[in-house]
């Protein structure tokens, strides 16, 4: 397993290298930020080291005392300025950063220089006013992949790509934009390359395999995908608690159906060592539809009352919390033993989505 390093972490492209590395057994991720950035990497990163100053020596020195500490292997740069950085610092960083070398990140950011490369086939198509792909590059100089994102002008896309590739020696992943005849090169991940994740090219973890030595092949999945950009909601909860007791109906079945998320934040309880509860008046046969939905084994205790009874009396009054949809059940615990109640919704706030 290689430990890595993202940094920025927090920012766009550091979200999604968190979701395309996180899940990826032979990775552990670590999270950084560059300082002033306004961080939330704590939410994002389970392993979060903090903020730096990129232009500041000191805290560089102290940059590569936690590679040493934490035994990081590879330092993945979120930005373009995080590349720059690192690329400058190759030498005296005892860990790899990938990243194309400091000449080309040099290059890529100068957008005339990159006009002159690629202005012939631009002139033979006039009719192009805007234009973007994802591409990647292996340590062979190779062109490995290139998607057009609009799906708009593909072959045109690959031949651009490939003049690109031939002209610069780029490493692992990078992408170009073209607007309004500006030409513009972007090095490292950015947000749209989710949609290649989802179609089985995950250039995140293709980019860390070249760094590390192996030969790569890409292979995409030919079926449709659309793809919208969401805002997803981060808490962090500040309360501990050992036992978590769920009700049933509208909270675990919702419509005839099993509450997905509701599912995750079970087993992220089960996996943490948590006491998972359930307790019901579920007013039809309890173990029947246990058994319909596959639930029956998923509980350290199943406590089935009457509709008179009163739920409070049955749990714990400390470090413990209570998922219900009626108002009037969370009222009655809250009120009678004051343990925190959460209602369906809330539960995305008690998912730890770090990786």
């Amino acid at each position: 397993m290689k430990n890595v390093l993202v940094i920025p972490c927090s920012g766009r492209g550091g979200i999604e290298l968190n979701r395309a590395l996180g899940r990826i057994v032979h990775f552990r991720l670590w999270g950084a930020d560059e300082l002033g950035m306004r961080s939330q990497g704590d939410l994002i990163y389970k392993n979060y080291l903090g903020e730096f100053n990129l232009y500041n020596e000191e805290d560089i020195e102290k940059i590569k005392q936690a590679i040493d500490r934490y035994e990081i292997d590879m330092i993945y740069p979120a930005s373009m300025e995080a590349m720059s950085c690192f690329a400058h610092h190759q030498c005296s960083i005892p860990a790899i950063v990938v990243s194309s070398p400091e000449d080309v990140i040099k290059l890529c950011r100068s957008p005339i220089q990159i006009f002159d490369i690629v202005k012939n086939i631009l002139e033979e198509n006039p009719d192009v006013e805007i234009l973007s792909a994802s591409c990647l590059s292996d340590r062979h100089g190779c062109l490995k992949f290139a998607r057009d994102d609009n799906f708009s002008s593909p072959e045109l896309v690959t031949e651009l790509a490939t003049i690109i590739n031939s002209k610069i020696a780029l490493r692992g992943v990078w992408s170009f934009s073209i607007k309004m005849g500006e030409v513009h090169i972007t090095l490292g991940i950015s947000p749209q390359m989710a949609v290649c994740r989802s179609k089985g090219v995950n250039l995140a973890a293709l980019s860390l395999f070249d760094h590390m030595g192996h030969d790569i092949e890409v292979r995409e999945t030919d079926i449709d995908i659309s793809s919208y950009s969401v805002q997803q909601l981060r808490c962090q909860v500040h309360y501990d608690y050992d036992d978590v007791y769920f009700d049933l109906d509208e909270t675990i079945i919702i419509r005839d159906q099993v509450n997905e998320m509701m599912m995750s934040f079970l087993f992220q309880c089960r996996n943490r060592g948590k006491r998972v509860h359930l307790i019901t008046k579920h007013r039809h046969d309890l173990h029947t539809t246990l058994e319909k939905f596959k639930l029956s084994s998923l509980f350290d205790s199943i406590i089935w009352l009457k509709h008179s009874d009163e739920k409070f009396r049955y749990m714990k009054k400390e470090r413990a919390i209570f998922i219900d949809d009626a108002y009037s059940e969370r009222r009655s615990v809250a009120e009678n033993i004051g343990i925190p109640t959460f209602e369906v919704s809330a539960v995305e706030c008690l998912i730890d989505w770090r990786l």
